[in-house]
């Protein structure tokens, strides 16, 4: 630990200042506000706290105000980069996450659109017609229109399905790159 910007003088400023503007959980403030702390810490490593004279201490009281895991922990550091690493990372895939919704619901209008389709042949099909009628040329020519239609659909929700696969795949890749 490295405290040498801590000086005598620097000290006395450290003392005021605590005495000033730091409220001390289970201190007498009376006496704190006339002589200030009696002891004023000024760094910590691991379990210990230093105070401004350079001496020791074990954080005994590190779970009551803040974490009990200690200071200066590298390896807590080093972790916490990583997380905010991966969540960086998660969120650069915005975009391709809003295009996998979008390719999703169009995905979901096509089969709709293709489904209906269906239905209206299914529906031309049901009609009584007897073949001399002018209705049946028309249900004819309808039907080869619907038909088409249904295989213009059934590409673009293929191609739709593709697109989503393949967005879903970078998704789950970089994710899982992030999370290692």
């Amino acid at each position: 630990m490295n405290h040498s910007a801590i000086t005598p003088t620097g000290n006395a400023d450290l003392h005021e200042l605590d005495r000033r503007y730091v409220f001390h959980p289970f201190t007498a403030l009376g006496e704190h506000e006339r002589g200030g702390a009696p002891v004023l810490m000024t760094g910590g490593d691991g379990v210990y706290l230093q105070d401004t004279t350079g001496r020791r201490y074990i954080d005994a009281m590190a779970g009551l105000w803040c974490v009990n895991v200690g200071y200066g922990r590298a390896e807590l550091a080093n972790a916490i980069k990583a997380r905010k690493a991966a969540e960086e990372k998660i969120d650069r895939l915005e975009p391709e996450l809003s295009e996998l919704k979008a390719s999703g619901k169009q995905t979901a209008n096509l089969q709709k659109e293709l489904d209906e389709a269906k239905l209206r042949i299914t529906e031309l099909e049901a009609t009584p017609v007897a073949k001399s009628d002018d209705t049946y040329d028309y249900l004819i020519a309808e039907r080869e229109k619907v038909e088409e239609e249904c295989r213009r659909l059934q590409t673009e929700l293929k191609e739709a399905k593709a697109q989503a696969d393949d967005l879903q795949n970078t998704l789950h890749l970089v994710k899982a790159e992030a999370e290692s």
